[in-house]
């Protein structure tokens, strides 16, 4: 007879497949450690992409998926012959819009534009649609000067950071690309919750277009917890909504498989309370 105490494990773990990490420790093609921790990440099957954000706020990177998976469409410069490459390494984005600052909220991507959120309430997007991927990596680490100053890439700046708590033996292990700057930069509505904190979002997508899309908000602070649905286009306020009494830990979309529920989604508090929220009703 079997017993188990704590955790119990009777059949064999899957294998790990492929590993990546930001900003990355490239070896034999590959990106395998990381200086910050990964902050959000996003399974992008449109474009067989995995996007990471991590730096503290200040880069997201995008990574081929394993060989096997192919995109659903072929929209992504990336994945079009001339713009694409022949690393994991993809794309690296910079996520330190000037006067926007703050840590990562949220990470999407609707169809071949990608949307990150922070918590200052920026609201930043990329369209990858025409944007080749990067060229190739940059080592030296975190800071140092490459002395290449093209103003038409962003491929030869470097990011300006740390090591963290990270020991590393060779700073030219690590990739350094500072990243492509955002081609829209939003900040979110919020008058009334300057003295909250926003802490995660999810978004409410119809397809894969960002036309009519809704991005859900979570505030904290100063005893007060409320979300905040958005409408994408116009980052202006739809709907807020009250009910949880203790700080909110995690909110997330219906199912893709729920089709034609992009008005429901579902929060949950540290007080143990779990909701679902109907955006189509009049208390919302």
């Amino acid at each position: 007879m079997l017993r188990c105490f704590g955790w119990c494990i009777t059949t064999s773990p899957p294998d790990v497949i492929q590993s990546y990490t930001t900003p990355g420790h490239h070896s034999n093609n590959s990106l395998l450690s990381a200086v910050v921790a990964s902050d959000q990440v996003y399974s992008d099957a449109s474009n067989a992409l995995i996007w990471a954000a991590s730096d503290g706020g200040a880069r997201i990177k995008a990574f081929r998926a394993p060989d096997n998976i192919e995109p659903a469409n072929g929209d992504a410069a990336c994945n079009r012959e001339d713009g694409g490459n022949d690393m994991y390494l993809q794309y690296t984005l910079n996520a330190r819009a000037k006067g926007m600052t703050g840590d990562h909220a949220g990470l999407f991507v609707l169809g071949t534009k990608v949307l990150a959120v922070n918590s200052a309430g920026a609201l930043l997007t990329w369209d990858i649609s025409n944007l080749p991927a990067q060229k190739n990596v940059l080592t030296g680490g975190p800071g140092a000067d490459d002395g290449d100053d093209d103003a038409g890439s962003d491929d030869g700046e470097r990011y300006q950071g740390d090591t963290g708590w990270r020991d590393f033996d060779d700073l030219d292990d690590l990739e350094a690309t500072r990243g492509i700057m955002p081609h829209g930069q939003y900040m979110l509505a919020r008058s009334t919750l300057k003295e909250l904190n926003l802490n995660r979002t999810c978004m409410l997508a119809d397809a894969s277009e960002a036309g009519g899309s809704t991005l859900v908000a979570a505030y904290g602070g100063s005893g007060a917890d409320i979300l905040v649905a958005y409408d994408v286009e116009t980052q202006k306020v739809k709907h807020q909504l009250l009910g949880h009494v203790f700080s909110i830990e995690s909110i997330s979309p219906a199912p893709a498989s729920w089709l034609g529920a992009q008005h429901l989604f579902a929060s949950c508090s540290r007080g143990g309370d779990v909701k679902i929220w109907d955006l189509r009703s009049r208390s919302a």
